[in-house]
């Protein structure tokens, strides 16, 4: 009652593989770009946590506010 299926029956099944296997690769490169981004930007957070501290350290010793102020009043006054 079945036909005999040949080689020729598969070509449409080895197309579909071959491109879901082209798919998962282009996503596995994708994956692999994301996560040597990722590991560049963990090796500069360090740098990035130490100028927020200094940011901070001059807004808490009023260096921004003296520098504000001293601007308003060399341009307004």
């Amino acid at each position: 009652m079945l036909d005999e299926i040949d080689k020729n029956d598969l070509n449409e099944f080895v197309n579909l593989f071959e491109n879901k296997l082209t798919t998962l690769k282009d996503k596995a490169q994708l994956m692999l770009d994301k996560v040597q981004n990722f590991e560049s930007h963990n090796d500069k957070l360090p740098e990035i946590l130490e100028k927020f501290r200094g940011i901070t350290r001059h807004f808490e010793d009023g260096h921004y506010k003296k520098m504000i102020v001293g601007e308003l009043q060399k341009n307004h006054l």
